[in-house]
């Protein structure tokens, strides 16, 4: 079987497989990654992992691995609440919480799904939600262009507190002007 795999520097991003059900459980899990994602705040079992894999065929989300070269996997991607009319979407990126986040790593994912999902989806603004106090995604966002909307205060509620999340948004035309050279790998 032939599939695409999105490339950039030392980053592929490419489909979720049942081999990879095991990593997928342990981030989900992962306290760390938890307490700085708007997500679940509670555990996930083996089986309704499992579940999530078999009914990931919706057509408003894509779900995508991240792997270093020579690492493995490091995190996943999510494109979800496509809305096909006005072409939006949110974005979502969780890296491990044992990975160091190197600059490079970090920015060549932010940059392949950037490039996809305005080049590939044709989509007009992608946006992003994220905690207050998560400031290496907020910092992730504004280097790759993205604007701070503003704030939905008291949204999220962890760990006895409530959160407040910080709305980014990117535009196709402003992607495109910031990276004039839209170049990315593809990968048969």
């Amino acid at each position: 079987m032939v599939s695409l795999n999105i490339i950039h520097g030392t980053i592929t991003l490419r489909a979720i497989e049942e081999r990879d059900l095991q990593f997928c459980f342990d981030m989900i899990n992962d306290p760390q990654i938890e307490i700085s994602t708007i997500g679940k705040n509670y555990p996930i079992s083996s089986q309704q992992q499992r579940n999530w894999f078999l009914n990931g065929n919706d057509t408003n989300t894509v779900r995508l691995l991240i792997e270093v070269k020579n690492t493995g996997p490091v995190g996943m991607v999510m494109i979800s609440d496509i809305n096909w009319i006005n072409r939006t979407a949110e974005l979502g990126i969780k890296f491990c919480s044992g990975v160091a986040r190197e600059r490079k790593d970090t920015e060549n994912t932010t940059y392949a799904i950037l490039w996809y999902v305005f080049n590939e989806m044709n989509l007009h603004c992608v946006y992003a939600n994220v905690l207050k106090d998560n400031l290496f995604s907020r910092k992730l966002l504004l280097l790759n262009g993205f604007t701070e909307e503003g704030t939905l205060r008291a949204r999220v509620y962890k760990r006895g507190t409530y959160h407040d999340i910080v709305v980014y948004s990117l535009l196709q035309d402003d992607f495109f002007k910031k990276n004039t050279k839209t170049v990315l790998e593809k990968k048969e």
